[in-house]
C-alpha cells in the first residue's frame, strides 16, 4: 500500500536549496497577487476598489485567494501528514523481549 520514494529527483526536494526557492516563490506570489492593488483602488476618501468590473474582480480574488485557497492546501498537507505519520509507525520495528 505504501510507496517508499525512491527516486533521487522527488527526495532532492528535501535539500535546503529548494526549501530557499520555494520560499522566494511563495514572496514573489504573495506580492503578485496583491499588485492589483496599487492601480485598481481610490486611497482618498476612503479605500476602496473602483467600482465596476474591478469590483467584482477584486471580491472574487479575496473569496478566492483569502477562502478557498487556504483551506484546500491545509487540507491536503494534513492529509500528507497524516499519511507520513502512518508511514512511519508502520516502520518502527518492535523488539521482542
Amino acid at each position: 500500500m505504501y510507496v517508499i520514494i525512491s527516486d533521487a529527483r522527488i527526495r532532492s526536494f528535501g535539500q535546503m536549496k529548494m526549501t530557499y526557492r520555494a520560499t522566494e516563490l511563495t514572496i514573489a506570489i504573495g506580492f503578485l497577487s496583491c499588485a492589483h492593488i496599487l492601480f485598481g483602488y481610490k486611497f482618498r476618501p476612503r479605500c476602496a476598489p473602483l467600482p465596476g468590473a474591478f469590483a467584482m474582480y477584486d471580491s472574487v480574488l479575496v473569496i478566492f485567494w483569502l477562502g478557498f485557497i487556504p483551506h484546500i492546501l491545509m487540507s491536503v498537507f494534513d492529509f500528507l501528514i497524516f499519511m507520513n505519520i502512518r508511514l512511519k509507525k508502520k516502520r518502527i520495528a518492535v523488539k521482542p523481549p
